[in-house]
């Protein structure tokens, strides 16, 4: 919870900074994949598997690549015109569809606790947002 709350404020103020959220997300995405391009290829085993890399992976990679680009930057739109901890609160719900898709189409198991937990999530969203 603190590294999430690190970053989180973190990116807030940076977004704010550059006044624009696009531009923070660029400089963002821009160093943390110079940063993991860097730290695979100095791990010997990790350049074997970059080789190998074919279609079957880095088509579905690009894509989800694109998938967070888009969904980080409404994130920090958000925090640009809003409070930070509402957009935090509403950004971490992912989890109640991640949970929800994950089922459909991974086929993974959906505990009690996990329902139970889904539930909090989704009760908490709404309390918000009548209380907003």
């Amino acid at each position: 919870a603190l590294v999430t709350t690190a970053f989180m404020l973190v990116d807030a103020s940076g977004a704010r900074a550059a006044g624009s959220a696009l531009a923070y997300c660029a400089v963002l995405y821009i160093g943390n994949s110079l940063g993991i391009l860097v730290l695979s290829l100095s791990i010997p085993h990790q350049r074997a598997r970059i080789a190998r890399l074919g279609r079957s992976v880095l088509v579905p990679g690009l894509g989800a690549a694109g998938l967070s680009i888009g969904g980080y930057c409404l994130i920090l739109y958000g925090m640009r015109h809003a409070p930070v901890g509402l957009v935090a609160a509403v950004a971490e719900t992912s989890i109640v569809f991640v949970a929800f898709l994950s089922r459909l189409w991974l086929r993974e198991q959906v505990r009690i606790a996990h329902g139970l937990g889904i539930a909090c999530v989704a009760v908490g969203v709404a309390a918000l947002r009548l209380m907003t």
